[in-house]
């Protein structure tokens, strides 16, 4: 294979239909820079391999961080006529594992941290821009807690509902630099006191306003569908599970054990819902329905594309409506434990994450996989609407 000097890309002695990632030091500078792959003996996976070039890592220029194993299979699905090699570095500084191919025409670098959370998913990524010096674009792309209304000062309130697409502009790490407190009920409270989100990048924030035109969003929407369906042919894990299985229960509604027979957390001054009740469908426990999303006849209703800001914390949040003051005064639409962390590496990043609950105690991993595929789809159909590869 040739690369763009007209140089010669040597193959590894692994065999001729293995690729060497990096040409040799002596052509590239420091054995720090040269990338090593994994052989795949698979001969169809050679063959497919061979429609990719081999580029040096100076030519990639945008990067795909998952946190969860259902993400990132759903955005590995959509690379480009299905290939993709995995690569690491040989800079002993750099641990990372990556898989790299084109993803909607860019050449793309897609990691998943080896830890969930803000501090793992930042030092991955602060080891791949390390690497990797041109990447212009980092997409956070999976599944988050949303908010399941938007408040606008002025305007109608919106829903947001379980599958629907979280788009990020902007990250708040809402629980950095927050001080623990006393409460007078005699529990424990969180003061948030960091209310101000980081400077947005101009190129981030012309993104953010190229998305909310309508005719815009139209052609990502039609390109995401065509995505999204590609994702639920390889596997029905994917498809929607059913409008009836999206319920927002009443924010006073805890998923506990109420019944006064039963010894567990629940019961206690904490509330605490105990691995049992975990585990306890909604109906079961008697928890108040507040919204069900309406029926629909057909097939089931496309994800809705929302533009707003990203709460990010280092743990699970199952208090919602406790920051909702907060939420609502910086247009929070969804809450993760990554992006704070990615953001923080990556200057340019946007995090595209698809609502898989309402964020409160009662978790909802029936949309986890549909979610995924959502929130992939969603990445694909943006970058090949509005940011194609340099020219």
């Amino acid at each position: 294979m040739s690369d763009p000097t007209g140089q010669t890309t040597p193959v590894s002695s692994a065999g001729s239909n293995v690729p060497q990632f990096l040409r040799p030091t002596q052509q590239k500078g420091s054995a720090a820079n040269q990338m090593v792959l994994y052989q795949d003996i698979s001969e169809t996976r050679q063959k497919l391999e061979k429609e990719l070039q081999t580029w040096t890592h100076e030519y990639y220029t945008l990067a795909i961080v998952c946190a969860l194993a259902s993400e990132f299979e759903a955005v590995q699905l959509l690379f480009d006529d299905g290939v993709f090699i995995a690569a690491r570095s040989k800079d002993p500084r750099d641990h990372n594992i990556y898989t790299v191919g084109r993803f909607a025409g860019h050449l793309t670098v897609l990691l998943r941290p080896g830890v969930r959370g803000e501090l793992d998913a930042g030092l991955c990524t602060q080891s791949l821009h390390s690497t990797f010096r041109n990447i212009e674009l980092t997409l956070l792309v999976g599944i988050c807690g949303a908010v399941p209304e938007i408040r606008p000062p002025r305007g109608t309130v919106r829903p947001i509902y379980l599958g629907d697409v979280v788009f990020g502009t902007r990250i708040w790490r809402f629980a950095h630099d927050a001080r623990v407190t006393q409460l007078q009920a005699g529990g424990v409270g969180i003061e948030v006191r960091n209310l101000l989100t980081e400077r947005t990048p101009p190129m981030i924030e012309q993104l953010g306003n190229l998305m909310e035109n309508r005719q815009n969003q139209d052609r990502v929407n039609e390109r995401s569908r065509r995505h999204l369906s590609l994702i639920q042919g390889y596997d029905s894990v994917y498809e929607h599970p059913g409008v009836e299985c999206d319920q927002l229960l009443h924010g006073d509604s805890l998923h506990l054990h109420r019944a006064p027979n039963w010894r567990c957390t629940c019961l206690d001054p904490t509330r605490e819902s105990c691995s049992v009740a975990k585990e306890t469908p909604c109906q079961d426990l008697g928890c108040q329905l507040e919204r069900q999303r309406p029926p629909t006849e057909g097939p089931p209703p496309d994800p809705t594309v929302h533009i707003g800001t990203i709460a990010s914390s280092d743990f699970v949040l199952r208090a919602r409506d406790r920051f909702a003051a907060d939420f609502r005064l910086h247009n929070v639409l969804g809450v993760d434990m990554e992006g704070g962390g990615v953001r923080q590496a990556a200057y340019s990043c946007i995090v595209i994450k698809a609502a898989v609950d309402y964020a409160d105690t009662h978790k909802n991993r029936v949309f986890g996989h549909y979610a995924a595929a959502a929130a992939a789809s969603v990445a694909k159909g943006f970058l090949e609407t509005l940011f194609p590869p340099g020219t």
